[in-house]
This record gives structure tokens, C-alpha cells and sequence, in this order.
């Protein structure tokens, strides 16, 4: 590993520990570390998402995907067969799609502050830092788009009182059915909104930090905006989205 990527790192645990990073930090320790990362590991597949973002057609979530895929199949032909006649398909049963998990991408971000020699034995999967890490990657995966069997996925971020980035696959054999496949997901970004609320999707946002020190997701519009993360007030319009209320 070269000096350069050393100190960057450095410098990233610095804005870690203090909670100053945003979205663009996390981009950018993504990149960085990605060819020192293990093959087959999270943080490299993440930095293959961000060279790659149009049209992924390999690596972990492909493979997991692959899978699910063969098993939703086998779930809606079993169930037409059950409603045919007259019986209930046992939904305890349904196919499990495993996403990224928050123990795998602390365990790995812990490993890559290790290569610059920073202390990791305490580090925290429950912080706020890390909460708002993980904030960062899901808004990072918004604009990736994954190729599986023929069809393009686009990564969507819902946001209510969890935000979560996530695909939507449809059958091959049932037309207009999809599996709702998880990605990444972080709960309590806005306790205010109860999780019987209908959640919405965000588009084109980024994740910038307020003057105030909280987390927030802007529109890419706003984010050009001179002086937006200083402001006390905000109009209806400007629609500005906590990230981490816990």
C-alpha cells in the first residue's frame, strides 16, 4: 500500500471519530483501499460499484441474486399450485435474500483502518459514525444498476423510518411479480415517522452535514446551492432528509 492511501486513511478515521465525514469521504476511502481489499470481499465489491455503476453483471450481490432468483420461481409455482387448490402456501417458508449485513461492513471497515496502523479493538458497529457510514453507502449504491438475466436493475433508496437501498427482480416465469430484495439497510434515521407510514423513494440526493453536525440527504440541485448546510431554516420545497436520529 502506497503513502498516499496510508494518509488517506489516516485522515478518514481522523473525520470518522470526529463525525465531520460526508458522502463524498466515504466515495473517496471506497476508491482508494478498493485494489487492497481481499477478492470477494464487501469493500471491494463497493468499490466496484462506484467504477462500475451502470451495468454490474458480477460479484457477491449478482451471485446472491442469481440464486434468490431460482428460488422466487419455485415460490410462486408452489403457491399457484396451493391457491388452485384451496390450501395457503406456509410463508415462513419463503425464500431469505441475504443483502450486505452491518457486521460484515464494520468487520471490513474495521480491517482497512487497520492497514495504516489504527487502533480497531474498540471499535463500534452501534456508533453514530458508523451509523452514518453506512447512510453513505446506501445513497452511493442510488445510481447503480445491476444486470441479472436479462434485466436491468436499478438500486432504489427508500426512506421512512429506515432508509434502504434495494432491488426489484421479476420472475421469469410469473410476469409482473418481483421479489423486493434488500440491500442495505439502516433503522431509526427518522424516529419521527413511524414504520407504519408509507415510505418514498429518493432520488439524486447526497449526503452532506448540516452546520449543526447532523447528517442529512439533499437533492443534487441543493447541494449546489452556496451556503445550504448553514442555514436554521428550510421551505417546504427544499426537502432535506435526516439520515440518523438515534
Amino acid at each position: 500500500m502506497n503513502e498516499y492511501v496510508k494518509h488517506s486513511i489516516r485522515k478518514f478515521h481522523k473525520l470518522y471519530q470526529q463525525r465531520v465525514f460526508d458522502q463524498d469521504d466515504v466515495a473517496l476511502i471506497l476508491v482508494l483501499v478498493r485494489d487492497y481489499t481481499a477478492k470477494g470481499g464487501l469493500l471491494r465489491e463497493l468499490g466496484d460499484f462506484l467504477a462500475h455503476p451502470d451495468r454490474k453483471d458480477r460479484g457477491l450481490l449478482i451471485t446472491e441474486i442469481h440464486r434468490i432468483a431460482a428460488l422466487h420461481d419455485e415460490f410462486l409455482t408452489e403457491e399457484y399450485r396451493l391457491r388452485r387448490n384451496g390450501l395457503e402456501y406456509d410463508y415462513t417458508k419463503l425464500p431469505r435474500f441475504h443483502g450486505i449485513t452491518r457486521d460484515q461492513l464494520s468487520n471490513e471497515l474495521a480491517a482497512v483502518l487497520s492497514f495504516s496502523d489504527v487502533d480497531t479493538r474498540n471499535f463500534d458497529s452501534n456508533s453514530h459514525s458508523f451509523r452514518e457510514f453506512v447512510a453513505c453507502v446506501i445513497l452511493l449504491l442510488e445510481p447503480c444498476q445491476l444486470k441479472v438475466n436479462d434485466q436491468l436493475l436499478r438500486v432504489e433508496v427508500e426512506y421512512g423510518h429506515a432508509i434502504t437501498a434495494l432491488v426489484k427482480y421479476e420472475s421469469q416465469l410469473y410476469r409482473n411479480n418481483f421479489a423486493s430484495l434488500p440491500i442495505l439497510s439502516l433503522l431509526n434515521v427518522n424516529i419521527h415517522m413511524t414504520r407504519q407510514h408509507e415510505c418514498f423513494t429518493l432520488s439524486s440526493v447526497v449526503a452532506r452535514r448540516h452546520r449543526s453536525g447532523g447528517l442529512f440527504a439533499i437533492s443534487h440541485c441543493n447541494d449546489l446551492v452556496e451556503q445550504f448546510m448553514h442555514r436554521e431554516n428550510y421551505e417546504r420545497t427544499e426537502k432535506i432528509y435526516a439520515l440518523n436520529s438515534v
